[in-house]
């Protein structure tokens, strides 16, 4: 059988997700543990948006308003590596996520494309590239240490 390269990539990238949802499931990633952070509102340096996230708008900065679309758990997802997190948004329930079809939020399937890495810059653990909130509005963006890519987490 003659599989060409993309194909493989598709399969390989297929098998490992499904080996990861069941690595996790079996850990009880899903659940609230001691190890998960209360919730956090992100506020942007720059523009002084909060990270939000509704049914109706999708991800996005908005005004600060300290509403649970704002609050945002941080789930350990150590078994990763040092300081990796799943941020799950506390009204919605579904996961940030940056992959080819750009940040969104989706129900929380805990693959790689939901892995950040939150200090004062947000970053995607897939992608490389850090959550970017400036007259283009919230995006992903390559890293460059900006305030646009600055943001204070203060626990709710």
């Amino acid at each position: 059988m003659n599989v060409n390269r993309s194909a493989r990539r598709r399969i390989v990238r297929i098998g490992s997700a499904v080996l990861a949802a069941l690595a996790i499931s079996s850990a009880g990633v899903g659940t609230a543990r001691a190890s998960d952070t209360p919730p956090t509102i992100f506020q942007n340096r720059a523009t002084g948006g909060c990270l939000d996230d509704s049914f109706a708008y999708g991800v996005r900065a908005f005004s600060c308003n300290g509403t649970t679309y704002q609050q945002w758990v941080q789930v350990d997802a150590g078994y990763i590596g040092f300081n990796n997190r799943f941020m799950r948004n506390v009204a919605t329930g579904r996961c940030l996520d940056d992959s080819e079809f750009g940040l969104r939020t989706l129900n929380c399937n805990y693959l790689d494309y939901q892995v950040w890495i939150p200090n004062t810059d947000i970053w995607n653990r897939h992608t490389g590239n850090c959550l970017d909130d400036s007259s283009y509005g919230l995006r992903m963006f390559s890293c460059n240490g900006l305030s646009y890519q600055k943001w204070v987490g203060r626990y709710v």
